[in-house]
């Protein structure tokens, strides 16, 4: 289970490619691809290592005007597939800017 409060950060073996307003998530461990639709593109822009995923779910409410359960619920879900294909890391404090 996500902890709502817990920094997502993009996992460092990811590529990433934007297409058609769509982004392709490359796998590099695995080789294998995910194909994002526009809301996943959306987070996925915003994943930087600095946000909760609270503060996404927050977004994700704002920019399309949907009940804070349902952004909730949508950015957790996300997030556990991310997670589950190892193209994120969870951390329990921000990334430090470098």
């Amino acid at each position: 289970m996500i902890d709502v409060q817990q920094f997502p950060m993009l996992h460092p073996q990811v590529a990433d490619r934007q297409v058609d307003g769509q982004t392709i998530v490359v796998l590099v461990n695995s080789g294998e691809v995910m194909v994002l639709n526009d809301i996943g593109t959306k987070i996925w822009a915003w994943i930087d290592g600095l946000q909760t995923v609270q503060q996404l779910a927050e977004r994700l409410q704002s920019a399309y005007k949907i009940p804070a359960e349902a952004a909730l619920n949508d950015t957790t879900e996300f997030m556990q597939k991310l997670l589950d294909a190892s193209a994120i890391v969870l951390r329990c404090a921000p990334q430090e800017q470098i």
